[in-house]
């Protein structure tokens, strides 16, 4: 059987971000709450490609969290699993990060909800890295 995901375009784009976005939060690498306020604008970026590159495209093909989903893990490495999985990698992993952190916590939030704060980082990213999306 022929794995229809090899031809979604949206899917293998998401797939690659998940992995991508997952990649980023575990090579920041951040062990305390000042390291957490340190690499605040790379935990905004990294929140702006999840809402764009991974929510986004979730919401407008409206697929099931437990649409399976193969990410990428390295040169010829693959990981089967499902959106929800890929979601507790990257919307998981940084709201653990930033929790108890008011004031970075408030703006991943936002990122990640399209609030206010999103339209900042939108804003002042570059129209070369948003193209990457």
């Amino acid at each position: 059987m022929i794995d229809m995901a090899l031809f979604n375009d949206d899917l293998n784009k998401t797939a690659v971000m998940i992995a991508n976005v997952a990649n980023g939060l575990n090579q920041l690498n951040i062990q305390s709450e000042s390291e957490v306020m340190d690499k605040e604008n790379e935990l905004c970026v990294l929140a702006y490609f999840i809402r764009v590159g991974i929510l986004d495209r979730i919401e407008k093909n409206k697929w099931s969290l437990m649409n399976p989903i193969t990410i990428p893990t390295g040169l010829f490495g693959m990981n089967k699993t499902t959106i929800a999985k890929g979601l507790d990698l990257t919307v998981g992993k940084i709201k653990e990060i930033v929790k108890g952190i008011p004031l970075v916590e408030n703006h991943v939030e936002e990122i990640l909800k399209k609030e206010d704060f999103f339209w900042y980082v939108d804003s002042m990213l570059m129209p070369e890295v948003k193209a990457k999306i």
